[in-house]
């Protein structure tokens, strides 16, 4: 099609603001000069264009009635680009997000875009605000956000017919600005099924990454941070092997997938199975395990709660932590209970508030060694990985008018 790349139209920006990467960035907290916006009307995305961060979105004509506002259909994405030693910017495996973005419009009854205008889009942002790009140590990246929103003024029930896709891009710093520390994430737990907040479940739209999703999670969060938790480490009821038998398994917390380490040195990672959003770091650390770039076992399984509660105690989990593109890998170093009745694992009995701590309480070497390496990787000081996938996908410079 080539619409972005044959297409765009860049608008000046009056009143810039000049670069800052004045610490701590903190994450995606400061806003560029530009962003990327089309919009989808009679059945076709047209418009595409580069322009000012001020007032691109006013210039949407958004109202009261426009439907983002009333049915939630909206969705996004997340990814960063990383300054090279060779000074080259380049976006890490943009291919993932730009699939994930599909699947997620399909779940939401919103328009497809194709993967490679997608790709196209985010090029030209990225390089035109190449400038907000900081140098990659300590962590830091631009960060990424494509998301597309329902603007049909109409509150029938029913999909939009217009729609806004829109990219902006962040100067961004590590995720643990204090440096890498363990947290505590907060379990659920009832006889009751009923009793738990659930962040999605079977036919919801779990492997979609829509805002419904996350604000979901958030009353389930701010009960962890008042117990002194720093997340929520959701579960689903299920009978994964056709047992009979349901029960609590584990999936994942509201900002990452959720991995623990055995004690043999094996990375598990809770299985797929439609309420659990796709990691891309997930798939890009299989992916470089299995190539050899990365010195590590991973497998997935369904994780009954119980079953690793029992190994926690029993030594035979050493690490825990959350997988995604914000924290890359961070690690968990306990769990702090809210138990709506008692839970008894073997010869111990969890009451509301108890914690249980896991391995012993530091954050451990695999962790650690994986989370640097890979963070490595990104920053191109292992060599670009080429191989029959484009991790660092190189953004090119290109000519504009404006």
């Amino acid at each position: 099609m080539g619409l972005v790349k044959e297409s765009i139209r860049y608008e000046r920006n009056q009143s810039p603001r000049l670069v800052d990467f004045t610490d701590p960035l903190g994450f995606a907290r400061k806003a560029t000069n530009y962003v990327f916006v089309m919009e989808y009307h009679e059945d076709a995305w047209q418009n595409p264009r580069i322009a000012p961060y001020d007032t691109a979105i006013a210039q949407l004509g958004l109202t009261a009635m426009s439907a983002v506002f009333h049915y939630g259909q909206s969705i996004f994405e997340g990814l960063k680009a990383f300054m090279q030693p060779d000074g080259e910017v380049a976006l890490w495996r943009p291919d993932l997000n730009a699939e994930r973005l599909n699947r997620s419009v399909r779940r939401m009854s919103m328009p497809k875009i194709p993967v490679e205008e997608t790709i196209d889009a985010i090029e030209a942002l990225v390089d035109h605000e190449r400038a907000w790009v900081p140098n990659s140590e300590g962590g830091r990246s631009l960060y990424v956000r494509p998301f597309m929103f329902a603007t049909t003024p109409e509150m029938g029930v029913k999909p939009a017919r217009d729609y806004a896709f829109v990219i902006l891009v962040s100067p961004t710093g590590d995720y643990y600005p204090s440096g890498l520390q363990g947290i505590d994430v907060l379990i659920q737990y009832s006889d009751d099924p009923s009793q738990i907040t659930r962040r999605t479940c079977y036919g919801g739209t779990g492997e979609a990454k829509c805002g419904g999703n996350y604000g979901a999670s958030m009353q389930a969060v701010e009960t962890a941070k008042s117990r002194g938790a720093s997340q929520v480490l959701f579960t689903g009821f299920k009978d994964p092997n056709k047992t009979g038998r349901y029960e609590e398994y584990l999936e994942e917390t509201a900002a990452s997938n959720f991995y623990f380490v055995t004690r043999e040195g094996e990375m598990v990672i809770p299985t797929w199975d439609g309420t659990i959003l796709r990691s891309h770091t997930v798939i890009c650390l299989e992916e470089l395990a299995s190539g050899g770039y990365l010195d590590i076992s991973i497998r997935r399984e369904h994780v009954s709660l119980k079953q690793y509660l029992r190994d926690v105690q029993e030594g035979k989990v050493t690490e825990a932590g959350g997988i995604g593109t914000a924290a890359v890998i961070g690690p968990i170093t306990g769990h702090v209970f809210q138990a709506f009745s008692p839970l008894q694992i073997g010869y111990n009995v969890f009451q509301d508030g108890q914690r249980l701590g896991i391995g012993d309480g530091q954050i451990g070497p695999v962790t650690r060694r994986i989370r640097e390496e890979y963070i490595a990787l990104q920053r191109g000081l292992r060599g670009h990985i080429e191989r029959d996938k484009e991790y660092h996908h190189i953004v090119p410079k290109r000519r504009r008018s404006l």
